[in-house]
């Protein structure tokens, strides 16, 4: 008999529901969250399975993965789509959507089993073990860059208290001014001491992470073919590397704007269409590396290209805003083409030299 299991994943235990194809519950329990684990649970019922549901969450990865070795048909399905199914449940005696008014984890592993059955859900896309990696360097990177700057502005703010007060320097100069300041307040320096060591220390791991970016960079063919593009150096490649993983999962170039939050958002009733501002889902890093780029290919001081003429006819006709927003959806698409094609950036005029890039990471 085919069946359909929904997954309640929490930190140390599991709530599974099995279902017929009528939605009738055939077995339900609680399994610890390790991927063999539920492996060895789902087999033991002795029911094949058409799909086994679980919501995208921390542990959704490494739980898939092991799934999927142990051929387990298991679907990662999108949480805040599936929140929206699970509000409501199907009465079995009257065929009937009510509103749910407990939420256990026994409740949310039959409504999700629910979802498999119906074939209500948005697959969710796992990354690899490679773009995993490097999403990792990137995110670890722009939160050791936030604790030094967290840093800088609380020593900035504790000199600012006798009077000391401090210019914007590059992050190399930033200890030699605040000894400059101190100089003859031998007890201020004293008291930021540890702080200026914790700084210290933060500006050499994020010197070591650009350094593994970049390595990986250089050693990876689609990131060297990335950054033939204007206005995508080291940081823009890894990210957009990472955040796309695979491109032939995209039905077209023009998909890779929306799926990045890059086009407006539409609400259409009746006589009512409202296009709005842009969307903002998907992957903010990845939308904030593509805007950086657009910035740059609209600088009018570096040397131009296609879309930099493109853009900046935008820019006379809608504003700068609306104009970077437009390129960076445009590059999104370029790129996925370049991707695809296995082809450098070509420019209009048949040159193939970057414009310059606005990466953190050095190029």
């Amino acid at each position: 008999m085919r069946c359909f299991a929904g997954l309640d994943v929490s930190l140390h235990s599991t709530a599974v529901c099995i279902i017929d194809r009528k939605g009738n519950v055939v077995r339900e329990g609680i399994c610890a969250s390790d991927p063999d684990a539920l492996a060895a649970f789902l087999k033991a019922s002795g029911f094949s399975f058409s799909r086994v549901g679980v919501e995208a969450s921390s542990m959704a990865e490494w739980l898939y993965r092991g799934l999927a070795k142990a051929r387990v048909p298991v679907v990662c399905i999108e949480a805040r789509q599936a929140s929206h199914v699970l509000k409501t449940r199907r009465n079995q005696a009257s065929h009937v959507l009510k509103t749910r008014r407990n939420k256990t984890d026994k409740n949310d592993a039959r409504g999700i089993a629910e979802i498999m059955r119906t074939g209500l859900y948005v697959s969710v896309h796992i990354k690899s073990p490679e773009a995993r990696r490097v999403r990792i360097l990137l995110t670890a990177r722009g939160l050791v860059l936030t604790k030094a700057l967290d840093l800088e502005n609380a020593i900035g703010g504790f000199l600012r208290g006798f009077g000391l007060k401090m210019r914007r320097c590059a992050a190399d100069k930033f200890a030699g001014q605040v000894e400059q300041l101190a100089r003859e307040q031998r007890d201020v320096l004293e008291s930021i001491s540890p702080l200026m060591a914790a700084r210290a220390e933060l500006r050499r791991q994020l010197l070591e992470y650009d350094r593994l970016i970049k390595d990986f960079v250089q050693g990876d063919q689609v990131c060297r073919r990335l950054m033939t593009a204007p206005g995508v150096g080291v940081w823009v490649a890894a990210v957009y590397r990472s955040s796309i993983d695979q491109p032939e999962r995209f039905r077209n170039s023009r998909t890779v704007g929306a799926h990045l939050g890059l086009t407006p958002r539409i609400r259409q009733s009746g006589t009512i269409d409202i296009s709005g501002r842009i969307s903002r889902w998907g992957d903010r890093l990845a939308r904030t590396a593509l805007f950086t780029a657009a910035n740059v290919i609209l600088n009018p001081r570096r040397r131009t290209c296609a879309l930099t003429v493109w853009g900046l006819g935008l820019v006379q006709r809608r504003g700068r805003m609306k104009a970077t927003v437009a390129v960076a959806r445009r590059l999104a698409g370029i790129l996925h083409r370049m991707w695809i094609d296995q082809a450098d950036y070509q420019d209009w005029r048949g040159s193939l030299e970057p414009i310059g890039s606005a990466d953190p990471v050095a190029s």
